[in-house]
C-alpha cells in the first residue's frame, strides 16, 4: 500500500512535470481534497494518517524546498495545526541539462529557443537527435532535393539504435514532427519533400483528362470494386452523377493521400468530388475531416448514396459496439450537404444518437438490382 508521502510526491511531481520554469500556486485546502480523492474516502485518507500525516508531508516537501508558502497572504486553512491556504509549487527544471558550450554550438545552425525555455526537455536522448540535424546542417553541400524517407535515413542512420522508429521513418512520425517543430524547421530546410502516396482509382476511358468532372470517393474497398465493375460494364447508373474517376479512400488513409489527385488531373480544384461511406460517426467524421482540411477542392458529400442507404436500408442497421470517433458539431457541420434529402438527414441523426449504424456495403449488385436501380445502359 502506497503511503502519504509517496502519494503526495507523485502528485507534485506531476505538477511539476507540466508547469515549466515557473512556479506554480495552489490552495492546500483544495490539494488535500485531491488527495484524498486519490485514495478514495475520508475513511481510507484517515488510515493512512489522515490530516496530521498531511501536516508532515507538507512540512518535508518544505524542508526539501519542493513547496514554499505564499509570503504575502497570511490566511491559514483553519485547522489544526493551521498550514498557511496558498503555496508556491517550485519549478522542478531550473538549470540548463545541456552545457553553455553545447547550447552556443547548436545556437550556430538551429534555432533552440524551445530547448532553453523549456529545460525539461534537455536531455541526452533529445541531444542524440539534435546533433544529428546539426551535423547535417553545418556539413550539407548538396543541391538535391530527396523524399523525407531517403533524408531521415541519411540523417538519423547513425542512431537508429537510439529511435522509437526505423531511421528512415522517423521524420513522418509524430515523434519526427514534434522534434521539427521544436527547432523550427521545414521538410525544406532539410532539403527534402514528401511525395504524394497513390491510391486505388478508376479512371474512365471514354471521357478526356481535361473535360472530366465528377469525381466519387468510396470509403470501403468492397463497395469501390462494385461500383468500379458497373462503371466498367457501362451498367445503368443512377446513384447522383456518374463519376469519370472512382478512387478508394481506404478509411481515413484517403485523409493523407487525396492530394494525389493532382498527379492524375491538371486542376483538381475544377472537379466535383462526392465522398460516400459508412453511415456512422467514424464515416461521417471522415468526410468533414476531408472537406475541412482540404477547402481548395469542391468535396462534398454523396448524398444520393445516403438517400439510398436509409431508406432502404435501415432493416441492416446495427449498434455500434466498438470505440469510434464521435464529435456531435461534425453532425451539426454536415447538415447543410442534406437539404435536398431532409428525411435522409433526419435518419443519420436518429442513428447517430442512437450508436447505431448503416454499412456502405448495402450498396451492392443484388441491392441494386432488387430496387431496379442496375440494369444495362
Amino acid at each position: 500500500m502506497l503511503d502519504l508521502i509517496h502519494i503526495l510526491n507523485k502528485k507534485i511531481g506531476i505538477y511539476q512535470e507540466t508547469q515549466g520554469n515557473k512556479k506554480r500556486k495552489i490552495d492546500i485546502e483544495n490539494f488535500e481534497q485531491e488527495i484524498i480523492k486519490i485514495l478514495g474516502s475520508h475513511e481510507i485518507y484517515n488510515s493512512h494518517g489522515g490530516y496530521k500525516k498531511f501536516c508532515e508531508c507538507i512540512s518535508n516537501l518544505e524542508a526539501l524546498h519542493i513547496i514554499s508558502p505564499l509570503t504575502s497572504c497570511k490566511n491559514t486553512n483553519g485547522k489544526n495545526p493551521s498550514l498557511r491556504k496558498f503555496w508556491w509549487i517550485e519549478p522542478k527544471y531550473t538549470t540548463n541539462q545541456w552545457t553553455l558550450d553545447i547550447i552556443a554550438r547548436l545556437s550556430t545552425h538551429l534555432n533552440i529557443s524551445f530547448y532553453v525555455h523549456n529545460k525539461k526537455y534537455q536531455t541526452p536522448e533529445e541531444l542524440r537527435k539534435l546533433e544529428c540535424i546539426y551535423k547535417y546542417l553545418k556539413n550539407t553541400t548538396c543541391d538535391f532535393t530527396l523524399i523525407r524517407e531517403e533524408r531521415s535515413l541519411l540523417i538519423f542512420n547513425e542512431i537508429s539504435s537510439n529511435l522509437n522508429h526505423e531511421p528512415e521513418k522517423f521524420l513522418s512520425s509524430d515523434e519526427g514532427k514534434t522534434l521539427l517543430n521544436r527547432l523550427n524547421l521545414s521538410y525544406e530546410d532539410l532539403n527534402c519533400e514528401v511525395v504524394r502516396e497513390p491510391f486505388d482509382f478508376w479512371i474512365s476511358s471514354d471521357t478526356p483528362i481535361n473535360k472530366m468532372s465528377e469525381v466519387l470517393i468510396i470509403e470501403g474497398l468492397a463497395t469501390y470494386h462494385t461500383l468500379k465493375n458497373m462503371l466498367k460494364k457501362n451498367l445503368h447508373w443512377e446513384l447522383g452523377p456518374k463519376p469519370h474517376i472512382l478512387i478508394w479512400g481506404a478509411g481515413r488513409k484517403i485523409e493523407g493521400t487525396i492530394d494525389y489527385l493532382y498527379d492524375i488531373v491538371p486542376q483538381p480544384e475544377k472537379l466535383n468530388i462526392r465522398y460516400a461511406g459508412d453511415i456512422d460517426s467514424e464515416g461521417l467524421d471522415i468526410f468533414y475531416n476531408l472537406k475541412t482540411k482540404n477547402k481548395h477542392l469542391n468535396i462534398r458529400i454523396a448524398t444520393d448514396f445516403y438517400n439510398f442507404l436509409t431508406s432502404l436500408g435501415m432493416g441492416y442497421s446495427k449498434y455500434i459496439f466498438t470505440n469510434q470517433r464521435k464529435i456531435d458539431s461534425v453532425l451539426h457541420e454536415i447538415e447543410p450537404e442534406f437539404l435536398e434529402y431532409p428525411a435522409a438527414f433526419s435518419i443519420i441523426q436518429f442513428l447517430w444518437f442512437n450508436k447505431m449504424r448503416i454499412p456502405q456495403e448495402f450498396i451492392n449488385l443484388e441491392t441494386l438490382t432488387k430496387e431496379g436501380l442496375l440494369h444495362n445502359a
